[in-house]
C-alpha cells in the first residue's frame, strides 16, 4: 500500500472492525463504533500520534456533533485496511443544490480537483446530519508548487459559493496549509503559516515554505 497521508480515507477489514469493538470504551464510543460497522463507513487519515509506533496509523471516527461520541482518535495496523481513498469531489458534493453551478465554475477555474472533507463531506459520505446554517465547506487543493498554489487562492477569493470557503491547499509530499493563511502570508499580513503533514506541524516564513515545496518537487 502506498503511504497515506493526512485526510484519505480508509475502509476497514471486518477483523479490524472486531478488534475495534473488542476494546474497552464507554457506552457511547461503543455504538458510534458498532454504526459505523454495521454500515461500512470509512475513517479518516490523522496527523501521527506522537506516542503511537511507527508501524502504526492514526486514524479517525468523525461522527456528527449530536452524538454522544462525536469524534473518537483510533489508530490501526496497515493489514487492517481494505482499501483507502478520497473524500468526495465538490461536484459531486453540489450535485442537485441551487449552488451547483457556483460549484461547476468554481472547479474549472481551479484548475485542480478540490475534495470535500468537514461537514459537508461527512454528509455525503453517510447520509447523516453534519451541515448546519452557520458550517464551512471544507476543500483539500491539490497543488504542485507555490505559483500554482497563488493561483487557486485567486480563484478562492472570487468564488461565489452560498457558505464560507475554508480548506487546505496540499503541495507534494502531504505538505498543507490552511488557503486563508497562505493567503496572507502573500499579502504580507502575516510571517509565517502553520505546515500540516501525517507526522508533523511546523512553522514556516514563506522562503522556508518554498523550501519544503521545492525539496519535495526535486526529488
Amino acid at each position: 500500500m502506498q503511504a497515506l497521508q493526512r485526510n484519505q480515507l480508509v475502509w476497514l477489514h471486518d477483523h479490524a472492525w472486531e478488534g475495534l469493538a473488542a476494546q474497552p470504551r464507554d457506552a457511547a464510543a461503543h455504538a458510534t463504533i458498532s454504526y459505523w460497522q454495521q454500515h461500512r463507513l470509512p475513517l479518516v487519515v490523522c496527523r501521527q500520534a506522537a506516542c503511537l509506533p511507527t508501524q502504526r496509523i492514526s486514524v479517525g471516527l468523525a461522527a456528527p456533533r449530536s452524538w454522544a461520541a462525536s469524534k473518537l482518535a483510533l489508530d490501526l495496523a496497515p493489514e487492517d485496511i481494505r482499501t483507502h481513498g478520497e473524500f468526495p469531489s465538490l461536484q459531486q458534493v453540489a450535485h442537485g443544490t441551487p449552488w451547483q453551478p457556483a460549484a461547476q465554475a468554481l472547479t474549472e477555474a481551479l484548475g485542480t480537483t478540490a475534495h470535500v472533507y468537514g461537514s459537508y463531506g461527512w454528509q455525503h459520505l453517510t447520509g447523516l446530519d453534519y451541515v448546519h446554517a452557520a458550517s464551512d465547506i471544507d476543500l483539500h487543493l491539490p497543488v504542485p508548487h507555490m505559483e500554482a498554489a497563488q493561483a487557486v487562492v485567486a480563484q478562492l477569493e472570487a468564488a461565489r459559493l452560498p457558505m464560507r470557503i475554508d480548506g487546505e491547499l496540499v503541495f507534494a509530499g502531504g505538505h498543507a496549509v490552511a488557503w486563508r493563511e497562505y493567503a496572507r502570508l502573500l499579502q504580507g499580513q502575516t510571517r509565517s503559516v502553520l505546515v500540516k503533514t501525517r507526522h508533523s506541524l511546523q512553522l514556516a516564513d514563506l522562503p522556508t515554505l518554498r523550501a519544503l515545496t521545492e525539496a519535495v518537487c526535486s526529488i
